[in-house]
């Protein structure tokens, strides 16, 4: 979900309640730690590194007018900035899944990588371990952009969808499904969905 304000990042923890007859009432603790505000932006948890807690990826545009994207890997709590080859978007959309059924979570990212200028990605980054993604695929780049995975054909593994607009002007909503067919995605034409951005 994007979200027009720039995220002073808090992680909440419930510590204790009180009162509302069957209800807890929780009170939150703001978890020390220095996170760069964005807009236009996009968040999520998810335990990159298989450590059984959750890590965080955020991205969007910051004060500065620059696009971001920023990992950090939770550490009992302590969170610290990783440095990854992940692409810097805003107006974009990444989505998590383990697409090469290899137990961990790569990621689907697509969007603008410049504020000033028309360039755009649309791409897989392959979890490779220790917090380094590689790119696998490159698809048509987007703006304005929207990403899911899931399993189309009901053949147990992760297509996707992606949407936003192709070029520099809003008669360009494009919708695009790839199917995952083990060795790599293939476009599917003639699927009947509107062209349409996020």
């Amino acid at each position: 979900m994007k979200k027009q304000f720039y995220l002073g990042l808090i992680v909440f923890m419930s510590v204790s309640g009180f009162s509302i007859p069957g209800f807890a009432q929780p009170v939150f603790n703001k978890v020390l730690g220095s996170f760069t505000g964005v807009s236009n932006s996009q968040s999520a948890w998810v335990d990159f590194d298989n450590d059984n807690d959750l890590d965080l990826i955020y991205t969007g545009l910051t004060k500065t007018y620059v696009p971001s994207t920023f990992v950090y890997e939770n550490d009992n709590g302590v969170f610290t900035l990783r440095a990854t080859t992940l692409p810097a978007i805003n107006w974009g959309s990444f989505a998590v899944g383990d697409y090469d059924k290899d137990g961990d979570s790569d990621i689907l990212i697509t969007g603008s990588t410049s504020f000033s200028t028309d360039d755009r990605i649309s791409a897989i980054f392959r979890n490779e371990g220790g917090f380094v993604f590689t790119e696998q695929y490159s698809f048509q780049g987007l703006a304005e952009a929207s990403a899911d995975w899931l399993d189309i054909d009901n053949d147990e593994d992760l297509d996707f969808i992606i949407t936003g607009f192709s070029e520099n002007n809003f008669n360009s909503y494009t919708t695009l499904v790839y199917e995952n067919t083990g060795s790599g995605f293939v476009k599917l034409t003639g699927t009947g969905l509107p062209d349409c951005s996020s």
